[in-house]
């Protein structure tokens, strides 16, 4: 809706693409338009605008369509002027006179228009819908990536823009990783296939087609990159191996599976690898944490515990790691036994749903249903900071590897940065 500067006249966009000019106080209409192209999927927003004395209207559609309109005594006739963005157009707000404006859509994008030339750059982007995971490079705080619904993303930290987009039309990518030396980029998707990329490009590298039956959930590289573990929603956790089929042109993969560990009765909900490329620890909403040997193939650990485990995280001397899930617990276990050594209350409400724990093992932080951020001393099990700003549940969260931030994700879309309590020195100094 848009309202004259005299409160005379009331302008209206519909969902059937029409614009109205209705007067105010007698109710009557006056004019609608445009009279022969509407514009698709309805008029989502309305902005007047006043150049060289004549009045035009700046106009949002669903479909993306963003077009100047004469005035109400041309019946909303569209210009020359007219373009198309990425989602549907969910804000128009003017600068000033209107020399430049604003433009906000679905997709999570802001535009930044020039009226004069009516060309636009991309102000701003984001996800718009929930994001399932975030991982940084190997010894890297510059960059990390993310992924959710159709996408992953390349984000550069410190200028908070995106770098590179990889979509994958009407998939959903829950959970990914990337190679030691930063080579390739790999990923989980529901519709059972694992993805692996180009980082530089996003193209696509290799695929692997029927990896898990009911969609990969979870996934992790080996260390020195030649093999794949997935987690599937059926329970299975299986070993790939990658092997480089063209020794001249390294472009061509070949890829086999090695085992297929059956242990787990729900979905596998992340998978972690130990420090010493030897185990890895896979966690499931059936209410089992599983440590597993990569040389035989074989559990040298099992935990049960009543709750769905959402995530795991792994003490850096490989002694211990630490679980959370719906009984909104953190619990630490010892690795050799699996027997429990204590339990904390981390979450008043909702599941602890992420969890990552610092290089030196002196903290961890947590996050999960409640929409908070929290900090805690491994040793003492205390929090130490709280951090709020999410507006929904928060899905992952990773302490940078030189631990002077941390970055949160939730369901909501939302990418949060956070300035780490516990600065290491270097890091002061620097």
């Amino acid at each position: 809706q848009q309202i004259e500067n005299d409160d005379s006249l009331l302008y209206c966009g519909t969902t059937t693409g029409d614009i109205l000019c209705v007067i105010m106080k007698t109710a009557i209409l006056v004019s609608i338009g445009p009279p022969k192209k509407i514009f698709s999927m309805g008029v989502k927003s309305l902005c007047h605008i006043t150049t060289g004395g004549q009045l035009q209207y700046l106009v949002g559609a669903g479909d993306g369509t963003l077009s100047i309109v004469k005035d109400r005594h041309s019946k909303f006739q569209q210009t020359k002027n007219c373009v198309k963005l990425n989602g549907s157009i969910t804000s128009i707000s003017l600068r000033g006179p209107g020399h430049q404006f604003f433009v906000g859509t679905s997709c999570s994008n802001i535009y930044r228009f020039n009226f004069a030339e009516f060309s636009c750059i991309l102000l701003n982007t984001g996800h718009s819908s929930s994001i399932n995971d975030i991982i940084f490079p190997h010894e890297t705080a510059d960059l990390f990536l993310t992924c959710g619904k159709e996408e992953i993303r390349v984000w550069h930290a410190s200028s908070e823009k995106e770098m590179l987009r990889i979509t994958v039309s009407n998939m959903t990518c829950n959970a990914l990783d990337i190679s030691r030396d930063g080579s390739i980029i790999i990923s989980a998707w529901n519709d059972g296939r694992i993805r692996a990329h180009y980082p530089e490009t996003g193209k696509l590298m290799y695929q692997i087609e029927n990896a898990h039956n009911r969609g990969v959930t979870s996934i992790a590289f080996s260390a020195d990159s030649n093999r794949i573990i997935s987690g599937g929603g059926e329970g299975q956790v299986r070993v790939w191996r990658i092997e480089i089929g063209n020794t001249y042109t390294k472009d061509i993969f070949k890829t086999s599976l090695i085992e297929s560990m059956k242990e787990h009765k729900g979905c596998v909900t992340q998978i972690k690898l130990f420090p010493n490329g030897i185990q890895c620890v896979s966690v499931s909403t059936d209410g089992t944490c599983i440590i597993w040997n990569l040389e035989n193939y074989q559990r040298d650990a099992v935990i049960f515990a009543n709750t769905l485990f959402q995530c795991a995280c792994i003490y850096p001397d490989n002694c211990q790691i630490i679980t959370s899930g719906t009984d909104r617990n953190v619990a630490y276990w010892e690795v050799t036994d699996g027997t429990q050594i204590r339990e904390l209350e981390a979450a008043k409400s909702g599941s602890v749903n992420a969890m990552d724990i610092s290089k030196d093992g002196k903290y961890f932080i947590t996050g999960g249903g409640d929409h908070l951020i929290k900090v805690w001393l491994y040793e003492e099990g205390i929090v130490t900071h709280i951090g709020v700003g999410h507006g929904g549940s928060i899905k992952r969260v990773k302490i940078s590897p030189d631990q002077t931030y941390m970055i949160s994700v939730g369901e909501e879309g939302a990418i949060l940065r956070w300035l780490s309590p516990f600065l290491t020195e270097s890091s002061k100094s620097t």
